[in-house]
């Protein structure tokens, strides 16, 4: 009998994480294992968000038909960035001593958190055990970090890129979220040719109710402007606030921020300041309460910093696709996102990191048609090629190829 083929998906975040690529991962886990492949994840104590901090796992468990290990080295980091560093030096150090010393594998799957240092770790690790290594990039290190005002340029970001260009250039593949993100890559001098692009699936919410049900209510005659995703420095979630300020004098607009992240703090901070407070920041919702807010939005905010669509993909935008909504793009054109939305209907875009120009495009939406079932069906039309089936079912046939090289080698 042909063993089955050993693949270890490693991320911080695992299931029952928040953490949106902790949910992503599951489905990609469970649908190898259901392909007959020996599947192992290696992550840590659940800890992203609120919610996150209150469950306590097993360190070794079977899932779905997936083996987890969740390391017990690490606990919450919590808010403050040395904390957040030091969680993921330890994340690392047990991770590549697990591939050391532990079970072989055929293939080992690595994404960006940590950035850089992870997916070095298990490339050293993997070459002295004989592994392929498929990469994952959520972001591109450490340009994104650079372009979200996290790192500085100079002589650290010079090796940081150096240390990824190596990894990348020495991955089995490379899969990224866009061409802009493969162009990103372009740009460092790498060839590509191992580079694939394959977007992620829109990833549901947990579906546990919480007690009271929905926790925010919109009022009669209200234009709702929703924001559902990370609350991370990439995002430039300041120039939406500064674009709630502006618009503090239109009793009709509210901005619901659903979420947690890094700048939550600092968003609640904000909105408590303002004069005549229109944003609600709800923190992270389970599914039935978001599916209330996607149904009720007049308008989805996707928003990016200038410059980050190379080096990130806003994967919210499969979300508020698949429920029908109406987008408001603030990125950069020409980009691969403002181009879909532009051929395909699908709502408007404007520059970044200017609120007033954001401020001025929620006000003319605020006096237009209302979202209709046209719009909505053009949405939902568009998400069809974000779906959890046809995205794991090419996840699938990546995996295949990439453990059929090695065994041709």
């Amino acid at each position: 009998m042909t063993p089955r083929p050993r693949v270890l998906m490693a991320h911080r975040y695992y299931w029952p994480d928040t953490a949106p690529y902790g949910r992503l991962l599951k489905p990609l886990a469970v649908g190898l294992a259901a392909a007959g492949m020996d599947v192992t994840v290696f992550s840590t104590q659940p800890f992203y968000g609120s919610a996150g901090r209150q469950t306590r796992l097993p360190v070794r468990s079977c899932e779905d038909g997936v083996r987890v290990i969740r390391s017990r080295w690490i606990g919450a980091p919590g808010q403050h960035r040395l904390a957040r560093l030091l969680a993921d030096l330890a994340f690392v150090v047990a991770l590549a001593w697990h591939l050391l010393i532990g079970r072989r594998y055929d293939l080992v799957t690595v994404s960006t958190s940590p950035p850089v240092t992870g997916a070095l770790a298990v490339r050293l690790m993997s070459l002295l055990r004989g592994s392929a290594m498929i990469y994952h990039c959520q972001d591109l290190h450490p340009e994104a970090a650079i372009a979200g005002g996290l790192l500085k340029p100079g002589w650290l970001s010079e090796l940081l890129q150096r240390l990824d260009a190596w990894t990348c250039a020495r991955a089995n593949r490379v899969v990224v979220l866009s061409a802009d993100m493969r162009e990103g890559l372009a740009r460092r001098g790498l060839a590509n040719e191992n580079v694939t692009v394959l977007n992620n699936f829109v990833v549901p919410a947990p579906q546990t109710v919480t007690a009271g049900g929905a926790v925010w209510d919109k009022p009669p005659g209200c234009f709702l402007v929703l924001f559902a995703g990370n609350l991370g420095r990439f995002q430039g979630l300041e120039s939406v606030m500064s674009a709630a300020e502006l618009l503090q004098d239109q009793e009709r607009i509210r901005f619901v921020f659903v979420g947690e992240g890094v700048l939550l703090p600092e968003l609640r901070a904000r909105a408590r300041r303002m004069r005549r407070c229109n944003v609600a920041l709800l923190g992270f919702q389970p599914q039935p309460v978001l599916d209330q807010l996607l149904a009720q939005a007049d308008v989805a905010l996707v928003t990016l910093k200038p410059g980050m669509h190379r080096y990130s993909y806003p994967s919210k935008t499969q979300s508020y696709l698949a429920a029908g909504c109406r987008l408001l793009a603030a990125v950069d054109e020409p980009s691969e996102l403002a181009t879909m939305i532009r051929t395909q209907r699908l709502g408007g875009v404007c520059p970044p990191d200017r609120p007033e120009l954001l401020a001025d495009a929620i006000l003319g939406l605020s006096r237009g048609p209302a979202v209709d079932s046209d719009d909505r069906l053009r949405a939902q039309r568009a998400a069809r090629q974000f779906s959890e089936q046809a995205v794991v079912s090419r996840w699938l046939s990546l995996v295949r190829d990439v453990l059929g090289e090695g065994k041709g080698r």
